[in-house]
This record gives structure tokens, sequence and C-alpha cells, in this order.
């Protein structure tokens, strides 16, 4: 695959008198691709842990939440009641979502009964999420680049973590995104300057540090098997690192602009990262070949694969016409058009 398209309307973001909002709708020249236009700019999206349901946070407190089952048609919405920054699925259930929001609060919801099932009010607005693998904690972060710790089993606040001031960590102070070890012991978090941390869980004790590039580490991935971690940057540079060496195998080149998401497929063969340069690429992950990339003509902001299958949900902005912006969500169907081939 090594498509480019900026002459369709349902691609560029252009609302056509046929099209209905929130329906995904596929596209007639290219059947692999659908797409839907929201009200407000799309933030996060995610697939639930079977792939059931897709879950879309807008700017405009929404999350829309669309069933497989119903070919993506008359999602159900959830109402957060501001900005929607990320979202979350349990790692073992279908029913259960979280949501973080500029209003400061991490919001728990039953999807199904498609109520709160509880709420935590933060001093800050949140920025980023991520559920342990074990379904135990969430961990969210704000603006003041703290970073905080959820019992999900209690449904209350437990610790919470900002980079001490030591010379070891370089001066940083971003918490970016972040993530768990497979074993769910060591915190990684993506920061300024360039680099990586690694903590102790446990009691937040310091680790180690990788320098992955002179740029602030803003977005990152563990892989499938636990023993690789993707970090994307403000300079566009992508590099792959390994955790048995903690030395980087892989750079990915052909980016440009900030790397704002970064995310492996089931099996961890493939890895996608996005930039608001309104570019997808997907590249082979050992041996950093560029599979494919897909113009959207959008400012994207977050992907996320299907949790079975290789295909890819993509959300951003849409500016239309009258200079209002929309959010537009695309859906790449990779199963019908194998990213081995060549377009």
């Amino acid at each position: 695959m090594s498509y480019t398209n900026g002459h369709n309307d349902k691609l560029n973001g252009h609302i056509n008198g046929n099209e209905k909002r929130y329906e995904f709708q596929v596209d007639e020249e290219e059947t692999w691709i659908s797409r839907a236009t929201l009200d407000f700019p799309a933030l996060s999206c995610s697939y639930s842990p079977v792939g059931n349901k897709l879950a879309i946070g807008e700017s405009g407190s929404k999350i829309r939440i669309w069933d497989i089952k119903s070919d993506h048609r008359n999602p159900h919405i959830l109402e957060h009641g501001s900005s929607i920054e990320g979202l979350c699925w349990h790692p073992d259930s279908m029913k259960t979502l979280a949501s973080i929001s500029s209003d400061k609060r991490l919001v728990v919801w039953n999807v199904v009964d498609r109520k709160v099932s509880f709420e935590i009010l933060f001093d800050k607005e949140l920025v980023n999420i991520h559920w342990s693998k074990d379904g135990k904690l969430i961990l969210v972060s704000d603006k003041s680049d703290k970073l905080s710790l959820v019992n999900y089993e209690t449904k209350s606040k437990g610790a919470s973590f900002q980079l001490p001031q030591t010379p070891e960590l370089n001066g940083t102070t971003q918490i970016n995104q972040f993530t768990l070890t497979k074993d769910l012991k060591k915190l990684i978090i993506a920061s300024n300057n360039g680099y990586v941390h690694f903590f102790n869980l446990e009691n937040f004790e310091f680790i180690t540090s990788l320098r992955i590039s002179s740029s602030t580490c803003h977005s990152l991935d563990l892989h499938p098997s636990g023993n690789y971690l993707c970090v994307g940057t403000a300079d566009a540079t992508a590099s792959l690192i390994d955790l048995q060496t903690f030395k980087i195998i892989v750079n990915y080149s052909d980016l440009y602009l900030t790397i704002r998401s970064i995310k492996f497929n089931h099996d961890g063969q493939y890895v996608a990262m996005c930039s608001r340069q309104s570019m997808i690429y997907i590249y082979n992950t050992f041996t950093g070949k560029l599979q494919g990339f897909f113009e959207t003509l959008q400012e994207l902001n977050n992907l996320n694969w299907h949790c079975k299958k290789n295909i890819l949900v993509c959300v951003g902005d849409s500016v239309q016409d009258d200079d209002l912006t929309n959010g537009v969500a695309f859906i790449l169907d990779l199963e019908k058009f194998s990213i081995n081939s060549s377009r």
C-alpha cells in the first residue's frame, strides 16, 4: 500500500448533501476506507478489548460509541461535560470505559447501561490516561505534569507523582504519554529534552533514562511482547527500543511534525503513527520499512488498532468551507487491502 488521496470529497473533509453525520460510510472507489463526520474535533479513539465496540471522544464533550455489529451506524452517546482528552477500555471488559476531560474529571462508564459507574475529580485538567493490563489501576496525568494512580477496585485515588528535580533526570519536567511494562512493575514516561524515564511503580524510585532525541518525546507504545518500546518525538523522529538492552534498534523515517500517536497492531508486526501533518504511516516494526501511508488532508490527533484484526481507526479535525471545524474519523480496513501490497 502506498496510497494518497486528496480529491475525493468524502475523504477531504467536506460534508456532502447525502452524507449522514456519525455514520461511517464506505468510500465509493476505495472500499477499504470508511469515513464519518462528527460535530467537533475528535481527540481520542479506542476499540473495546474484544473489538465489538468503537469509542471516539470529541472536544465538544461527547463520547460516541458504535456497535460493530450495526455496521458502524447510529452510535449511542455518553455526555462527559467537557472536551474528551482521552479514552481507555478496561482490558477485560467490553462494557467498562474510562474517559478523562478538561473538566478535571475521570469518569468510568458502564457503556451497556449508559451510566456512570464512578467519577473522581482532580485539581487540574487531565490530558493522558492508561489502564493497567490487570485492570486494577488507572493512571492519569494533568496539565501540571502530575501523574496520579486510581485504584479501580476501591474507586479511589492513590499515590501521585511528579518528576523529581534531580541530576539523573537532566532538568526534565514534562509527563507526556506513559505506559507500564508487561510485568506491571515499571512506569515508563515520555518527557522533554528527548528523554524517556523508567521508574519503579511501587515507590516511584528512579531506575534509568534513555535519550531518544534532542526534542521532546511526546508519544509511546509498548510492543505486545513487552520486549520493545516505540517512542515518537516533536522533531518527527520515531525509534524502537529493545527493553532488554536499552538500545535503539530501529529508526523510522519519512515523518513530518510532532508524532502525536503511535500504536502497534495486535501481533506487533506493524506499527502505525500519525502527526498533525495529516498523514498516517504504517511500518514493519523490525525492519523499519514503510509498508504504506494514507493522506487524509485532516489534522490528526489519535489512532488505534482493532484488538484482533489489521483494522486501523484514526481521528482528527476537519475544516469546512465555512471555516467551521468538525471532527472526522477514518477506518482503514487493511484486512481488505493488504499492507504488504503496493499501489
